[in-house]
């Protein structure tokens, strides 16, 4: 029976680790204090720049969406020179990178072949590396140098 007072008199194991990490925190403060302020920083920074994606990508998808409007309606000439808008103003979005290649749509419907090669080759150049989006592009690019007479290039 001695023994088992003994045994529940001394600390248990949550005690003794719980004393043992209170007592470093205590010594590396600091150094904890630090550490923490400079992860909130990063996670605050972090938190700014999805916000401000986010903000980059609504705004974008507004302005292609009245742009494509317009080329519903056929008003193509309005059209070329909203989706030029957002590619200009909204370049690093998704939205932007498509208004490059719907840009030159417009041209060829607009009866500016030569400004729709451009636009398709500004596209191809920039923003061609999905394979189906390319293949369109390119479709597109020959079909616009044949109606602007530049047959050996398409």
């Amino acid at each position: 029976m001695s023994d088992e007072r003994k045994f529940l008199k001394d600390p248990d194991e949550f005690v003794l680790w719980t004393s043992r990490v209170a007592a470093w925190a205590q010594a590396h403060r600091n150094t904890l204090l630090t550490v923490g302020g400079l992860t909130l920083l990063v996670a605050v920074a972090a938190g700014l720049v999805a916000w401000r994606s986010a903000r980059e990508n609504e705004m974008a998808s507004e302005a292609f969406r009245v742009a494509r409007t317009k080329f519903v309606k056929k008003d193509y000439g309005a059209a070329a020179l909203e989706f030029d808008a957002v590619a200009r103003d909204h370049g690093g979005t998704s939205f932007g990178r498509l208004a490059v290649l719907y840009r030159g749509y417009c041209l060829a419907r607009s009866g500016d072949p030569t400004g729709a090669a451009a636009a398709f080759g500004d596209f191809l150049a920039t923003f061609g590396s999905d394979p189906y989006i390319r293949q369109l592009a390119l479709t597109n690019l020959a079909q616009a140098q044949e109606q602007a007479g530049s047959l050996t290039e398409a």
